[in-house]
C-alpha cells in the first residue's frame, strides 16, 4: 500500500468508530464487478485461490529441475510459507561470489495482485526461461530467492469474503477488514463474527529491524511488539538463508497500490545504479503495455519505518523497491479488476526481467575472431585473428588469451565475430526487451566503417555481432589497426569498455569500475614484431 496513504488512514482509524458493521463491496460503488477468487492451477482472467496458487508452485518445483521448493516457516494459523529457489546454479567467475535478486509477495493481504505477479515470474522462470533468450541467460547468471505469499492468513481471510468488508462502504475504500484487511491475523480470527476484532493484527511491512518503531495497536500500520516479532517475518528472515555465497542486488516487494515504484535512496554510491535500474524496469513495464510508473524516493534512514525495502538496501546494499501495482487511481485501487490482471502480469515480468538483467551486470566484449572471408564462408575460411578476454583470480582482473594473430591485408574481405558476455538483442536483432530500441553498434576498424552487421547466437541467442569489413586494395595505413566497438546492451546501457579492470558490484557503493566508453583492444599485428601499446586498444593490422 502506498506509504503515504497508509498514514493518512491511520490518524483516520485510530479514533474510536461509531459502527462496526460488516458492508458490502459492489459493482456499482467499484464501477466493475468486485473480483471473486477462482480455483485454477494455470493463470485466468483475474485472481486465482491461494489454494490453487500454492498448487501450482508446488507443481512447477517438481516439472523444472532449476525451481527448489523450501519451507521456511509457518504462519500464525500454521499455514505453510515457501521459497523458492530458482537458478541453474552456474559457478561464478573465480574470486566473485554469484549475483542473487529476493523477490517478495503477499505481505499485504488485500493487495491480489500482489501474489498473481510473483506467480507469473514463478511460472515464467519455470516453464518459459530456458528456451528464451534472455530467460536462459538470467538463469546462469543469477539466483533468485522467491517468497511468493508472506501472508497466508490474511489473505485467506480475504478471499474468503471477496465482497464483504468492516467499514469502507460499497468501494471498500478504507476498510479494516474481510476483503480489506491489511496486517496478519495476529489476536484476530478468520472470520468476520466479531467484526470487532476488525483493529487487530500486525502489518508486516512494518515488521523489519530498519526503522522499526512502536506505534498504537489500533492502527492500521501497527508494526508489533517488537521487530521480527511475527512468525511471517521470521519466515522471511529464514529465507535469507538461501543468499548464503551469493551477492544479493535487486530487491522487490510487490504491492499494489497506486502504479509507481518506492526506490530506496540511501546517500551512497548505490543510488545511482539504483536509478538506472528503475528506468529499465520502467521502460519495459511501458513498453509492454504502455503504463508508465512514476517513482517515489525513499530516503533511508530518515524516513525509514520498518518496511522490507529499507531492510534489504541497508543489511545487503541491494538495489531494493517496492513496485505498487496498477491501477493508479478508481475508487479503490487496492482491488485491480479482473480485467487488468494479466496485463499487470505481463509488465510486472517485463518490469522484473529488465532489473534482473541489468543487475546481472554490464555487457562487455569477452570475444574476437576474424576470418579471411574473401574466398571462401565462415566456416571454411582461415582464422587472421582470436582473442579471448577470461576473468583473472583477483575481482576486477581480465587476462587476454590470444590463440592466433595474423596481418590483415588491403584488398581483402574480413568477417568479425563479435560475442559479448550475455544477449544484447533478441530474435533476428530485434529489441530483447519491450520498451528499448535495437539500435545500431558503432564500429570502426581503423577508418573503415562496416560493410554489413548482424547479431548471431553462440551461446546466448543475441550474443554474438556478426561484421564484414571490405579493405580496399589500395589501403595505406600504420602497421597497426584499431577495433573499436561501441553499443549497448538490451536494456540500454553501455559496454563495460575497459579490458584490464572488470566492472564489479561493490555493494552499497554500486557499481566500480564500469567503463561507459568504446571498447579498444590492442594486440601484436605482425609475428615477430614487438609493439607497445595501451591494454585498452585491439589492434590488428
Amino acid at each position: 500500500m502506498a506509504r503515504a496513504a497508509a498514514a493518512l488512514l491511520s490518524l483516520a482509524l485510530s479514533a474510536p468508530l461509531s459502527a462496526q458493521t460488516v458492508q458490502e463491496i459492489t459493482e456499482e460503488g467499484l464501477g466493475y464487478p468486485p473480483p471473486l477468487p477462482v480455483e485454477s492451477l494455470t493463470p485466468v482472467d483475474g485472481f486465482r485461490t491461494w489454494a490453487s496458487l500454492e498448487a501450482r508452485f508446488l507443481e512447477l518445483s517438481l516439472a523444472a529441475e532449476h525451481v527448489a521448493r523450501h519451507e521456511v516457516g509457518d504462519s500464525l494459523f500454521e499455514r505453510d510459507i515457501f521459497v523458492y529457489t530458482v537458478g541453474n546454479g552456474a559457478e561464478p567467475p573465480p574470486g566473485e561470489a554469484r549475483p542473487s535478486a529476493f523477490i517478495l509477495g503477499g505481505a499485504h493481504a488485500r493487495e491480489w495482485a500482489s501474489p498473481e505477479v510473483v506467480a507469473e515470474l514463478l511460472e515464467w522462470f519455470a516453464l518459459e526461461a530456458p528456451g528464451d533468450p534472455l530467460g536462459a541467460y538470467l538463469l546462469d547468471a543469477l539466483h533468485l530467492v522467491i517468497v511468493p505469499v508472506s501472508n497466508p492468513d490474511g489473505f485467506v481471510k480475504t478471499q474468503n469474503h471477496p465482497v464483504q468488508t468492516v467499514f469502507g462502504g460499497s468501494t471498500g475504500w478504507g476498510g479494516r477488514d474481510g476483503r480489506m484487511r491489511r496486517k496478519n491475523l495476529r489476536n484476530a480470527t478468520e472470520t468476520l463474527d466479531p467484526p470487532d476484532n476488525y483493529r487487530e493484527g500486525v502489518d508486516l511491512n512494518r515488521n523489519f529491524p530498519v526503522g522499526w518503531r512502536s506505534v498504537s495497536q489500533t492502527l492500521i500500520t501497527y508494526g508489533g511488539t517488537e521487530a521480527g516479532s511475527e512468525p511471517e517475518t521470521q519466515a522471511v528472515h529464514a529465507a535469507e538463508e538461501f543468499l548464503e555465497g551469493t551477492q544479493l542486488r535487486l530487491f522487490l516487494d510487490f504491492h499494489s497500490f497506486g502504479q509507481f515504484y518506492y526506490v530506496v535512496q540511501t546517500g551512497d554510491g548505490m543510488d545511482t545504479a539504483t536509478g538506472e535500474a528503475y528506468e529499465a524496469m520502467r521502460d519495459a513495464a511501458g513498453g509492454e503495455t504502455g503504463i508508465v510508473y512514476t517513482r517515489s524516493n525513499w530516503l533511508v534512514p530518515s524516513m525509514s519505518i520498518g518496511a522490507s525495502d529499507e531492510y534489504f538496501a541497508t543489511e545487503y546494499g541491494a538495489m531494493a523497491y517496492t513496485p505498487e501495482i496498477r491501477p493508479s487511481g478508481g475508487t479503490n485501487p487496492f482491488i485491480l479488476p479482473d480485467a487488468q490482471v494479466d496485463a499487470a502480469r505481463r509488465e510486472m515480468r517485463a518490469a522484473t526481467l529488465a532489473g534482473l538483467y541489468y543487475a546481472a551486470g554490464p555487457a562487455w566484449l569477452q570475444h574476437i575472431e576474424f576470418r579471411d572471408t574473401t574466398e571462401s564462408a565462415w566456416e571454411d575460411a582461415p582464422a587472421v585473428h582470436v582473442e579471448t578476454r577470461e576473468t583473472g583470480a583477483q575481482p576486477g582482473e581480465r587476462l587476454r588469451n590470444v590463440t592466433a594473430s595474423e596481418a590483415m591485408l588491403p584488398g581483402r574481405v574480413y568477417t568479425g565475430r563479435l560475442r559479448f558476455n550475455k544477449p544484447m538483442r533478441g530474435a533476428e536483432g530485434g529489441a530483447l526487451l519491450p520498451g528499448f530500441e535495437a539500435e545500431e553498434p558503432a564500429l570502426s576498424l581503423g577508418a573503415f566503417a562496416p560493410a554489413e552487421t548482424a547479431w548471431r547466437t553462440s551461446h546466448y541467442a543475441g550474443d554474438t555481432l556478426e561484421v564484414r569489413w571490405e579493405i580496399p586494395g589500395g589501403a595505406m595505413g600504420p602497421p597497426e589497426i584499431t577495433l573499436s566497438v561501441y553499443t549497448a546492451d538490451g536494456v540500454g546501457r553501455p559496454l563495460d569498455g575497459d579490458p584490464a579492470a572488470a566492472a564489479r558490484w561493490d555493494g552499497a557503493d554500486g557499481w566500480a569500475e564500469w567503463t561507459r566508453e568504446a571498447d579498444e583492444w590492442s594486440t601484436l599485428a605482425f609475428e615477430g614484431v614487438p609493439l607497445v601499446a595501451p591494454s585498452e586498444v585491439w589492434v590488428l593490422w
